[in-house]
């Protein structure tokens, strides 16, 4: 059996620049929807890797000579046996190739309150991008931060920070697909 999530992502990139030393000042805010793959027995193959450079999936094969995807994996998704959910890279629950990856970047989730409803309304309303302070208020909100999402749900929303605090976003996930 395989699953395959479906999810809509809205990002926060915090890189450009920064007031001081400690805080970062929002330059990008992007919308994408994406499909995660994994199928224990298609390996490396497996497209369960979200990209924030490519804004999509990527697999661990396609990632093995690419250092600039690399860092820019926010979360992996992982199903096999009981353990099935997004991961930070730094925490997958099986080491592939990116344990040979040159940089891993750390992330954390925060469950939020955010609705199906709202999330769609959310999107209909900013068509150009959410605001920056819905995405950090959201995060500032979020509960219970993990390094993985377990077990995945169906229409729940979570924010996700870099360690850095580079990057922040939301994620809802539209779908969990079951196919043999």
């Amino acid at each position: 059996m395989k699953k395959i999530i479906s999810f809509a992502i809205v990002l926060l990139a915090l890189s450009a620049c920064k007031k001081d030393k400690s805080e970062f000042v929002p330059t990008t805010v992007e919308y994408a929807e994406g499909y995660l793959e994994y199928v224990q027995v298609n390996g490396d193959n497996n497209s369960n890797w979200y990209s924030v450079k490519a804004m999509d999936g990527l697999s661990s094969h396609g990632l093995i000579n690419n250092p600039d995807y690399q860092e820019s994996i926010v979360f992996g998704y992982y199903n096999h046996a009981d353990t099935y959910g997004l991961f930070s890279p730094d925490n997958f629950p099986k080491l592939t190739e990116q344990g040979n990856w040159t940089t891993r970047l750390p992330v954390s989730f925060r469950k939020t309150t955010i609705t199906s409803n709202q999330m769609q309304q959310y999107r209909d309303q900013y068509k150009d991008g959410f605001p920056v302070q819905l995405i950090l208020d959201n995060w500032k909100k979020g509960t219970n931060e993990q390094k993985s999402i377990t077990p995945i749900q169906k229409d729940a929303t979570y924010a996700f920070r870099s360690q850095d605090g580079k990057l922040t976003g939301l994620i809802q996930i539209l779908t969990i697909n079951n196919a043999n």
